[in-house]
C-alpha cells in the first residue's frame, strides 16, 4: 500500500483500517490509475510546450514592440521634416479656426463687390450676345428662304423661256418650210 492509498484508511483505535463505506472516497483500479498518470504526464508536457510557445510569442511581441517603437520614431521624424519643409516653402501654418474667424478686409470686400459687378455685367453681355445671335440667325434664315424663292422663280422663268424658244423655233421652221 502506498501513501496516497493510506489516506483513505481510517484511524480506528490506533489501527488503520479501510472504512466501512466508501462514500467519501475515490477508488481507482490499477489501469485507471495508470491512465490518470499518463494523462498527468501528457498535461505536464502540454504545459511545458505551451510555456515554450508562450515565451517565443512574448519574445516575438517584444521584437514587434521594438520595431513599432522604431517605426513610430521614424514617422515622427518624417512628419517633423515635412513640417520644416512646409514652413520653408510657405511659412507658418494658420489653423482653420483662425481663418474662419477672420473678417474680410475693406480691400477684399471692395474687390468682391467689383467682381460681382463684373460678373453681372458679363452675364448681361452674354445674354445680349445670345439674343443678337438669335436675331441674326433668324435674319439669315429669312434671307436664305428669299434667295431660294428667287432661285426657284428664276429657274421657272428660265424653263418657260426655253419652252417659248422651242415653240418659236418650231414656228419659224414651219414658216420657212411653207415658203420654200
Amino acid at each position: 500500500m502506498r501513501l496516497d492509498q493510506a489516506k483513505n484508511l481510517m484511524l480506528n483505535d490506533k489501527l488503520w483500517k479501510i472504512p466501512p463505506t466508501l462514500e467519501r472516497s475515490v477508488l481507482f483500479t490499477n489501469e485507471g490509475k495508470t491512465n490518470l498518470e499518463e494523462r498527468k504526464k501528457e498535461l505536464r508536457e502540454n504545459i511545458r510546450t505551451i510555456g515554450k510557445e508562450r515565451s517565443k510569442l512574448e519574445e516575438t511581441k517584444k521584437n514587434l514592440e521594438r520595431e513599432k517603437g522604431i517605426l513610430i520614431k521614424a514617422h515622427k521624424e518624417a512628419l517633423a521634416e515635412c513640417e520644416e519643409i512646409y514652413q520653408l516653402k510657405f511659412g507658418e501654418r494658420i489653423p482653420q479656426e483662425i481663418l474662419d474667424g477672420l473678417e474680410p478686409t475693406q480691400k477684399l470686400k471692395s474687390l468682391q463687390r467689383e467682381f460681382e459687378k463684373e460678373e453681372k455685367l458679363s452675364v448681361r453681355k452674354l445674354k445680349e450676345a445670345e439674343e443678337q445671335l438669335k436675331t441674326t440667325m433668324k435674319t439669315l434664315l429669312e434671307a436664305r428662304e428669299k434667295n431660294t424663292a428667287i432661285i426657284n422663280y428664276i429657274t421657272k422663268k428660265g424653263n418657260e423661256q426655253l419652252k417659248l424658244n422651242k415653240v418659236l423655233d418650231s414656228t419659224i421652221n414651219n414658216i420657212t418650210v411653207g415658203l420654200n
